[in-house]
């Protein structure tokens, strides 16, 4: 078997190696390339109790060596090791074609092992994805088992270098083949400077490198093409965005027309509201103007009831002196009385003709909230371009007729 220091060399990479994990070790022939290529930490994987013993005693005096007594596997095929006459060929597997190769091969034994999941021992070994470590695997049957659970792992990753040696026929039940190995681990970038070992033409050994290079590169293609997906979804998620907003738009402007036009009405509507209000406030101030004078002339009216009272007390405190001006100031009284009874009817009248005004002036303050309120509805609506026009307000002053206060004034003083 080519040494690992003559395969690192021929790959053109450094002589230099961070772990080295050897499944399936035996005595481990390879031990002094591993130490002379400076390894960071070499871990011997052993599953025959003897062997493993041996290999402690070998390797007992370099500290970054460690062994592992142990059968990898992920236990679908049994605990008990077969143990054959040539001990290069043990395995936890059943063998099928071994016998036909190799008809002199004996079975010594069946014999129960410790076996570890080939996850948890890469678990267990604080592996560094910047070291350039390299995985051997000679347990045979076993290879193809343990690479899948490594990938699936992501451990196999962190292994630069491989060197697998399995059979090129089906050796034992349920084994792949070398040349099947091989295609799969291409697959996973393990095809750089592949070298093949025929010192047993049965059980050849594969070396190969990961290509970092080409990993990297289908990883670009593969982000390329999602990017490329990705671009294609959002192109096309645009064109919809923007048939979306051209539709919007167009929905807009109709919808703003339809606002200008509604605006429009309420603008003409308000300035109607606003003409006719403009004579209701002068109707009203007019109105307003009346009752002051008419309160005015009731305030007179009462001051001169309250001098004709006043004289009368006057007069009926004179009358014991005066008894030649009693008739006359009968008379006179009696005439006073009388103008005095036409003046509190024209009160009363005047009263009557502002309690109408005080009725007048509260139905016009109830028309000029109700305009009010249409004109506020009318602004809202210019504000918010509601779909709905208010109510429109249509009502009219109406002139009440005035009363004839003044006529009866003048029959009452013409009867005087």
């Amino acid at each position: 078997m080519v040494s690992v220091s003559s395969w690192i060399v021929a790959a053109h990479q450094a002589p230099t190696l961070g772990h080295i994990v050897h499944i399936g070790a035996g005595l481990c022939d390879d031990l002094s390339d591993y130490l002379k290529d400076g390894a960071t930490a070499v871990i011997l994987v052993e599953p025959d109790p003897a062997t493993a013993g041996l290999l402690r005693e070998k390797t007992g005096t370099h500290s970054q060596v460690s062994v592992i007594e142990a059968a990898i596997s992920n236990g679908e095929h049994g605990q008990l090791l077969n143990r054959f006459s040539f001990a290069d060929l043990n395995s936890l597997r059943t063998p099928t074609g071994l016998t036909q190769i190799f008809p002199a091969l004996e079975v010594l034994s069946q014999e129960p092992v410790k076996i570890q999941n080939p996850v948890e021992l890469m678990q267990g070994l604080n592996l560094s994805e910047t070291d350039d470590n390299m995985l051997v695997i000679e347990a045979p049957g076993e290879a193809m088992d343990i690479l899948r659970a490594l990938e699936n792992a992501q451990f196999l990753q962190l292994f630069k270098y491989l060197r697998i040696s399995e059979g090129r026929e089906a050796l034992y039940q349920g084994a792949t083949l070398i040349d099947e190995i091989h295609a799969w681990l291409g697959t996973r970038f393990f095809a750089g400077n592949v070298f093949w070992d025929y010192s047993d033409p049965d059980l050849p050994t594969l070396s190969l490198v990961y290509d970092d290079a080409a990993a990297k590169q289908a990883r670009f293609e593969v982000e390329l093409a999602e990017t490329k997906t990705d671009l294609i979804k959002a192109t096309q998620a645009a064109e919809e965005t923007n048939a979306q907003l051209k539709a919007f738009q167009n929905e807009s402007d109709q919808n703003a027309n339809k606002a200008k036009a509604k605006a429009a009405e309420f603008v003409a509507e308000i300035e109607a509201l606003q003409q006719q209000l403009a004579p209701l406030q002068l109707e009203i101030q007019r109105n307003a103007n009346a009752r002051d004078a008419h309160l005015a002339q009731i305030a007179a009216l009462q001051q001169q009831v309250s001098s004709l009272t006043d004289e009368r007390d006057l007069t009926q405190q004179e009358q014991i002196p005066m008894n030649a001006k009693i008739k006359a100031a009968e008379h006179n009284l009696g005439m006073s009385l009388r103008i005095q009874s036409l003046r509190e009817t024209d009160l009363k009248d005047l009263q009557n003709r502002y309690k109408t005004l005080l009725a007048e002036k509260d139905a016009q303050a109830e028309l000029l909230g109700r305009l009010t309120a249409s004109l506020s509805n009318a602004a809202h609506y210019l504000q918010d371009m509601e779909d709905a026009p208010p109510e429109r307000i249509s009502t009219k002053p109406t002139k009440r007729k005035k009363t004839a206060a003044r006529k009866t004034k003048k029959a009452a003083t013409s009867d005087e």
